[in-house]
C-alpha cells in the first residue's frame, strides 16, 4: 500500500508539551523522510496555525486548525470560517500566539475535549467509534429514552447494565462521546 497523506495532532502525537517546547529533531526528520517519498504531511487540530508553526518549525503541506474552522493547504487558505462568540462574558482557550474563544459556561467543557480522545475503526460501518474513556465529556441516557439524555463527565465506568457514571454519580447504560450543542439537540430529538 503506497500512502499518499499522513495527518498528525499536534499534543502528545508529535510533540509532547511536558517534554519539550516543540518537536524533536527526529519527528522533524521523520517528517521530511516523507515528504521525500512523496507523501504529503499535514496536521490536524483543535490549536491555531502559529502554534502548529512553532511546535514544528517546518512548513507542512497543510494544516486543518481550530477544529476545521481555518484550513490552509499548500499556502492558500482554503476555508476561513470564525469562531462565533455569544455574547456574555468570554473564557478564553489559548493555543499560542492566537486563540480561540468559547462562551464561559461551555469553556469548562471544551477544555476537557482538548486532550486527544480515544477511538477505533469499525470496519463493517467504515467510520471511527468512540470508545468511552474516565475524564472525557460525554452524553449518557438510559436505554431507549435519549429525551433525557445529559452531558457530563465520565468518572467511573463497569461491566454491568449501566455501566458509565458521570460527575453528577449517576449511572447510565449508554455514552457517546460530546462533539457539540448540535450533535446532543439532534440526539435528544431522535434525529441521530
Amino acid at each position: 500500500m503506497k500512502y499518499e497523506l499522513i495527518i498528525f495532532d499536534i499534543g502528545k502525537t508529535l510533540y509532547d508539551k511536558n517534554l519539550s517546547p516543540r518537536a524533536s529533531d527526529c519527528v522533524l526528520h521523520d517528517i521530511e523522510a516523507l515528504r521525500k517519498k512523496g507523501i504529503k504531511v499535514g496536521v490536524c487540530t483543535m490549536r491555531t496555525i502559529q502554534h502548529c508553526r512553532e511546535v514544528v518549525p517546518v512548513e507542512l503541506d497543510f494544516y486543518i486548525s481550530l477544529n476545521g474552522s481555518y484550513v490552509v493547504c499548500a499556502g492558500e487558505v482554503i476555508v476561513n470560517k470564525p469562531t462565533t462568540i455569544p455574547s456574555g462574558h468570554i473564557d478564553f482557550l489559548s493555543y499560542g500566539k492566537n486563540f480561540t474563544c468559547y462562551s464561559t459556561e461551555k469553556a469548562k467543557m471544551l477544555a476537557a475535549m482538548k486532550e486527544e480522545k480515544h477511538y477505533s475503526f469499525n470496519f463493517e460501518k467504515l467510520q471511527p467509534e468512540y470508545i468511552p474513556t474516565v475524564g472525557d465529556v460525554v452524553i449518557v441516557w438510559d436505554d431507549n429514552s435519549k429525551e433525557n439524555a445529559v452531558v457530563g463527565v465520565m468518572n467511573e465506568m463497569d461491566k454491568t447494565v449501566r455501566p458509565y457514571k458521570i460527575n453528577d454519580g449517576t449511572w447510565y447504560g449508554n455514552c457517546d462521546k460530546f462533539v457539540s450543542e448540535e450533535q446532543y439537540k439532534n440526539l435528544i430529538d431522535g434525529k441521530e
